[in-house]
């Protein structure tokens, strides 16, 4: 038996492990930190297969409980609530996958604020080990459940009989024993179901028997490896890519915020010299307008109907990263020249010493509008809330009510249009209610989660 399991051993270290070119492409401005681990396999559906749990296009895979067929229904109960019929479970194949003697692949339930933590469902962490048994190994797993029983930074690795958890039933039901819990060496392994076995051997190849090691974490992308076994891709916004515009603007800039409903300026055919233009919204500010020359709401004495859309305000990506619209100037005044190019911001402390909360946090906005009361290289932030600037009846013709200047706190953005809440709570959440902080700025090409929103593509090149 014992030979049996070293020749085992030796030929699942060497499997799928030579001529893999290795791309580890970390996320800018991405999470990272220390964190503890542990390790895990319940049986249970995982906590990001669950469509509602999840803010991406596909989940993570649950399987039947033969731990190999792939189930498409996102709904299907947990196997581990029997009482609901449960037939959804993990998959066996959704574990360690060693890429070399030194970085791996693979799973993990995790929390970074403590206890239930769906925030950062499907994206992918770079763990380098401090344990000396495995010092500065690395592995990159990809977050696929989480657990009411987690500490605040912890990764609870997927390693099947690494531990029951809270649902000591779950491998029953699966699999009709017990012994998940019970493994204490590479021959425990091969008592469990053969498809799980070489998921076990891994904490006994690769992770050399180490017990919980400590880890320091990056965010990165997520390696196609992995998205193969769990299924779970597009996570939005998570695979950050800033391309710099060759020969782009750039320079230092002032901001201020602002929401005054009115029809950007970038909407206008004859302003963009872009087709399509930015979207402008009928008074619901949702429902988008195909006509380029309808006049604005903000000029009702010219019949006009066309408003600021609902969704072209702040978009988080992490915690130090998000998307964004606003009006620019870098002339002074009216500047139509940069209409719908991107810019990253990077955020500064003033001279004062405030905004500090936000310094270094960055921001790619997209030029949507411009304004006759605009300094040079000035970026007027969207945030519903923000201030009605010169249009101070906007808002007034397009909600009914002219509350959108008096915003001072979180509990006010609940006072106005339920579409527009989440665009003004942006400017208390991630930026932690930083009044107009200095920035840096960088023209880069746009997003495409922005081009979505806004309908609006610049060819920057075109201006060089």
């Amino acid at each position: 038996m014992r030979i049996f399991v070293f020749t085992l051993l030796i030929l699942f270290a060497f499997h799928a492990c030579i001529g893999r070119d290795i791309h580890i492409v970390p996320i800018v401005g991405g999470l990272n930190g220390t964190a503890t681990t542990t390790r895990y396999w319940d049986c249970c559906k995982p906590s990001c297969s669950w469509e509602g749990n999840v803010d991406v296009v596909s989940t993570a895979w649950s399987c039947l409980n033969d731990g190999v067929s792939k189930l498409e229904d996102d709904n299907v109960q947990s196997g581990c609530d029997p009482d609901k019929d449960g037939a959804a479970f993990m998959c066996s194949d959704q574990v360690g996958i060693i890429v070399n003697d030194t970085l791996a692949y693979g799973f993990a339930a995790v929390s970074f604020s403590g206890g239930v933590d769906l925030s950062r469902c499907c994206q992918c962490m770079l763990l380098t080990f401090q344990d000396y048994l495995i010092q500065d190994q690395q592995m990159i797993v990809q977050i696929t459940s989480t657990g009411s029983d987690l500490p605040a930074n912890h990764f609870d690795i997927a390693i099947p009989g690494g531990g029951n958890g809270l649902k000591d039933m779950g491998c029953t039901y699966q699999w009709g024993n017990g012994t998940f819990d019970s493994i204490e060496s590479a021959d425990d392994c091969l008592e469990i179901d053969e498809s799980l076995q070489p998921g076990c051997l891994f904490r006994f190849t690769w992770m050399k028997g180490s017990a919980n090691p400590p880890v320091t974490f990056q965010e990165v992308e997520c390696p196609q490896e992995i998205i193969d076994a769990s299924g779970f891709h597009a996570c939005f916004g998570r695979d950050i890519h800033i391309v710099p515009i060759v020969g782009g603007f750039n320079g230092t800039a002032t901001t201020t915020r602002y929401w005054d409903c009115c029809k950007p300026s970038c909407s206008w055919e004859g302003n963009a010299h872009l087709v399509p233009t930015v979207w402008s919204c009928l008074n619901d500010g949702v429902t988008k307008l195909e006509d380029d020359n309808v006049q604005s709401g903000c000029d009702p004495d010219k019949d006009g109907y066309a408003f600021m859309c609902s969704d072209q305000v702040g978009i988080i990506v992490n915690d130090t990263f998000a998307y964004g619209f606003a009006a620019a100037s870098f002339s002074g005044g009216v500047d139509e020249s940069r209409c719908c190019q991107c810019m990253l911001l990077t955020f500064q402390a003033s001279s004062d010493g405030k905004d500090y909360l936000i310094q270094d946090q960055q921001m790619i906005v997209q030029v949507t509008s411009t304004g006759s009361d605009l300094p040079a290289n000035h970026f007027d932030i969207a945030i519903p809330g923000g201030g009605n600037g010169l249009k101070a009846m906007g808002c007034t013709y397009q909600w009914g009510n002219g509350t959108f200047d008096s915003i001072e706190s979180a509990d006010d953005c609940l006072e106005i249009d339920e579409s527009l809440q989440p665009g003004c709570l942006f400017r208390f959440t991630w930026m932690k209610g930083s009044a107009n902080p200095p920035v840096t700025f960088q023209e880069v090409e746009c997003p495409q989660e922005i081009i979505d929103v806004s309908g609006c593509r610049s060819n920057a090149t075109e201006y060089y």
